[in-house]
């Protein structure tokens, strides 16, 4: 029954983390990642076995060990967490091959690598407050490992702020959790829903501890001003973790933001998310835009995209509404292509400085295009993924010209980033002269992970009715009912003129004007009092508007 194997998603990494350390006394380097592979292969088979069940059962439950539901720990798998969990899946899959690429990844990676899968996992599958607390800590005890996991000093000080800010989070999330524990007398999502206040003084003190939990998990999802921690660490770790950050744990702290706002009606939470989005997508593109560092333009660019997936779930429109979820899936795939291509770069080149890279794609031509299938898709240049979910999005805010202004501002910025990113596989404008670095051949491996992810993000752009008929269902039960027409004319005109403007925004920064702006923007960086400052000021602005 699909009930009873909803556990399976949790157990096997688990099972599989455990045969990793097992490595520690069998002496062999093959069967770690051969037990990841395995692990990851079966989860997906079981997304797949239970996919037509789950699409007429719309959902399903399981408590773990046969307790009641009132003391049980409870899952919750419906068409949220599958599209989660196949998500994790799929990138965490990828990644494993790039890692294995690479043979430079004892067993203890491996090891920790999965335990972050069975907490991505659990954290999707939770239905009540504190088995989601546990997952989260699972999560990020493991990412705050990964990313130091080179032991390098940039990674250990990013790793350390991290673990940091994770820990400010999750000390909001008990908070949230003890308020809500102390009102309703449970932590079930289904119960605490059912709830209803007695006084007003009894709503205000719910709504507090709902700004509490969401700000403790929006740390983790990082939109502005939460966003902190994120530009060093994804910077800074090795390059399949900076991969898989962007392309799944982000992902999975924003769908469980997801099923809280939905789970307890918090409508005020999508309303100030709205305008949110629309700031981080504007502000992050700015920082972006202005990095000399290929992975911190990366990070920023993460930061920014978050922005139009917030956009798109604080319209409450079903439209929008897909076309988020749609832009979770897209940017995962584009973002961790990106992030493994320019890893691979700085791999070969051991140069990671856009001023100091230029003609690489007289060198490695092939992985010049798949770099290129990434950014055409989070520039979002038809037929490529990223053009169909932002014009859902776009679709969704139509009524607000000035949201709608602010995601086309940021969507020039975008194609400007990635034009000055592209320098780096033609003639570079910012190369010096002179300069020169060895390079080193990479993997057919490493090469086979690259080309199925640009695949993935070719087949999602070209087949987007399919899959955004697929995510409408397992939301909403139903396909969209209404047709939206990407490829307008009007939706293409603004595309060109967005390409057009892009490449003039390009022009400036190249200027000496624009030398000396963005090199200011890069030096304004937080100290880590700041850091903590910023997080505590957005859960006040979190606890004040749900107030409201």
């Amino acid at each position: 029954m699909m009930n009873d194997s909803l556990i399976l998603l949790i157990v096997i990494p688990f099972m599989g983390a455990l045969v990793c350390l097992g490595c520690k006394f069998f002496r062999t380097s093959w069967l770690a990642p051969l037990a990841c592979m395995i692990a990851l292969i079966a989860c997906c088979a079981q997304l797949m076995r239970v996919y037509p069940a789950l699409l007429h059962a719309r959902q399903a439950t399981y408590i773990v060990g046969g307790w009641s539901a009132v003391v049980g720990i409870r899952q919750l798998f419906d068409g949220l967490a599958w599209i989660g969990c196949a998500l994790v899946m799929t990138i965490s899959l990828v990644v494993l091959l790039f890692v294995m690429s690479e043979q430079r990844y004892g067993y203890t990676f491996y090891f920790f690598y999965l335990l972050m899968i069975a907490g991505m996992t659990g954290v999707l599958l939770a239905a009540d407050l504190f088995n989601l607390f546990v997952f989260f800590e699972i999560l990020g005890i493991t990412v705050y490992i990964l990313i130091a996991y080179c032991q390098e000093r940039h990674a250990l000080v990013a790793s350390f702020k991290y673990l940091m800010l994770s820990s400010l989070g999750i000390t909001f999330f008990l908070l949230g959790i003890f308020i809500i524990y102390q009102q309703t007398g449970s932590l079930s999502f289904y119960e605490i829903a059912q709830y209803a206040p007695q006084s007003s003084r009894d709503a205000s003190r719910l709504s507090f501890a709902l700004a509490a939990l969401v700000a403790g998990i929006s740390i983790r999802t990082a939109y502005i001003p939460f966003h902190v921690w994120l530009p060093d660490a994804y910077a800074s770790a090795p390059h399949p973790v900076s991969a898989i950050l962007s392309g799944a744990v982000g992902k999975v702290s924003f769908l469980a933001i997801w099923r809280l706002v939905l789970s307890f009606e918090a409508t005020a939470f999508r309303a100030l998310f709205f305008w949110l989005g629309a700031a981080t997508a504007l502000v992050a593109v700015i920082y972006a835009l202005s990095q000399t560092d290929c992975k911190k333009l990366l990070a920023w660019h993460s930061i920014s995209q978050v922005g139009y997936i917030l956009v798109g779930f604080g319209v409450k429109d079903s439209v929008a509404s897909v076309g988020s979820i749609y832009h979770l899936i897209n940017h995962a795939l584009f973002k961790t292509l990106l992030f493994l291509c320019i890893g691979s770069v700085i791999t070969i080149t051991g140069e990671r400085n856009i001023k100091h890279l230029g003609y690489l794609g007289r060198h490695v031509p092939l992985l010049m295009v798949l770099f290129s299938v990434g950014a055409l898709s989070i520039m979002g240049i038809p037929p490529f993924n990223g053009f169909i979910s932002k014009k859902l999005i776009e679709t969704g805010v139509k009524d607000s010209p000035f949201i709608s202004s602010i995601l086309w501002v940021a969507g020039v910025g975008t194609m400007a980033s990635f034009l000055k990113l592209s320098a780096i596989f033609r003639r570079n404008p910012y190369q010096q002269t002179g300069e020169s670095y060895p390079l080193k051949a990479c993997s057919a491996l490493k090469y086979a992970s690259l080309i199925f992810l640009a695949f993935l993000c070719c087949l999602t752009g070209i087949a987007a009715s399919f899959f955004s008929g697929q995510i409408a269902r397992l939301l909403f039960g139903h396909p969209l009912q209404e047709t939206v027409h990407v490829y307008s004319a009007a939706n293409m005109f603004k595309t060109g003129m967005s390409l057009v403007f892009g490449f003039g925004v390009y022009l400036a920064v190249l200027s000496h004007t624009g030398h000396r702006l963005t090199a200011f923007i890069r030096k304004q960086h937080l100290s880590f009092q700041s850091s903590l400052i910023w997080c505590i000021l957005g859960f006040v602005l979190l606890a004040v508007y749900a107030g409201w």
